[in-house]
């Protein structure tokens, strides 16, 4: 009996060691670069509000759109591009907006109405899920201005907006090329 009882521990290690000797091996490369100097935010416009203008319920969709200025200091002989990528929360109704942080429902918050954000050329918009990217030249050894657009749009079925205040957090993100 004792011998019954001994050979499906010896049979189920000897299954084990088997399983653990099997394997497979993998050679991977990383590679980078090393950029001798990239470029540096001015700190005026790192954290900055934008105010957008005062615009009326029924002028939501032909108000103008509101300059969001950038400056890429003292950048490095090495660097000739950025590719920068917005992201943040995206509106219910229209994904790809920018959400109006403010509740539906809270004391002085809109409905209705979220914010569009448009590269350069002013019409190409940026998407919350940071799936949308500009390339933009850099000039080395130089201060580099560029800038962005915004603008409140109407969102939903509903055709009614209520008045109110909006607030959208967007994240910029600037990688050198």
């Amino acid at each position: 009996m004792k011998l019954l009882a001994v050979f499906p521990v010896i049979f189920l290690f000897g299954q084990m060691t088997d399983a653990l000797a099997a394997g497979d091996t993998a050679a991977i490369t990383l590679a980078g670069r090393v950029l001798a100097s990239t470029c540096t935010l001015d700190s005026s416009v790192a954290r900055q509000t934008v105010v957008l203008p005062d615009i009326s319920v029924r002028d939501i969709e032909r108000k103008g759109k509101t300059e969001i200025p950038f400056v890429l200091k003292d950048c490095g002989a090495d660097v000739t591009a950025v590719k920068v990528t917005a992201s943040g929360t995206a509106d219910k109704s229209n994904p790809g907006a920018f959400a109006n942080e403010i509740p539906d429902g809270t004391e002085g918050g809109t409905t209705g109405v979220a914010l569009s954000l448009t590269m350069r050329n002013g019409t190409y918009p940026f998407s919350p899920a940071g799936d949308q990217s500009e390339v933009i030249n850099l000039t080395p050894l130089s201060d580099n201005r560029f800038s962005f657009y915004a603008q409140l749009i109407h969102v939903g079925t509903d055709l009614q907006v209520t008045p109110g205040k909006v607030s959208s957090v967007v994240n910029f993100t600037f990688d050198y090329q």
